[in-house]
């Protein structure tokens, strides 16, 4: 099982590795841990999600972590991956949320907002949910925002912006774009 760990975290270092890629060494390694053979059940001695933690923690160490603004250096990465991960901070200062219908964005710590320049909004308030998702702010079923949430969460300002931010009719996932460029995708030339 290490072997099979191992390849693919290497290979995750350096090249972007497709997600159904990902999910079927996912489930070869849960047939390794909880598969059967049709006569008996292997024990289930913990759950997927503690097995992906760092070893440090209790955890296997496995990877899997599909987004690449989100990961981490490492303890001893590859010179090519110590590259990239050092220009991670570039990309997310370019980097903004458009809002669809995911639990992605968190309102306080994620660019969410339409206009120019790298700010993170809004101002909490001091009773504020520090863990208050943009999807929470969203009344799918009348499909607008809530003012009720919106206008006891916010500012006066901040409410006004996340009032205007305009959302979709259908309701497409959560997903980052290049505010720089004007089509939203991010170019080296």
């Amino acid at each position: 099982m290490a072997v099979a760990q191992a390849i693919p975290k290497y290979m995750m270092r350096i090249f972007r590795i497709f997600d159904g890629l990902i999910d079927e060494m996912h489930s070869i390694m849960a047939k390794f841990w909880w598969g059967s053979n049709g006569v008996e059940r292997k024990i289930h001695w913990n759950r997927w999600e503690l097995l992906c933690l760092p070893k440090s923690m209790g955890g296997m160490g496995y990877y899997k972590n599909l987004d690449f603004m989100a990961a981490l250096r490492g303890h001893d990465p590859s010179y090519t991956w110590r590259s990239i991960w050092g220009a991670n901070a570039l990309l997310h200062d370019g980097m903004r949320w458009r809002v669809g219908n995911d639990t992605s964005i968190r309102v306080w710590d994620d660019s969410w907002q339409p206009g120019k320049g790298t700010f993170i909004v809004p101002t909490p308030q001091p009773d504020s949910n520090k863990e208050l998702r943009v999807s929470d702010l969203i009344d799918y079923d009348n499909g607008c925002r809530d003012s009720d949430l919106v206008s006891i969460t916010f500012t006066e300002v901040d409410r006004r912006a996340v009032m205007d931010l305009p959302l979709s009719k259908f309701w497409p996932g959560d997903r980052r774009y290049w505010w720089p460029s004007p089509n939203g995708v991010y170019t080296v030339r």
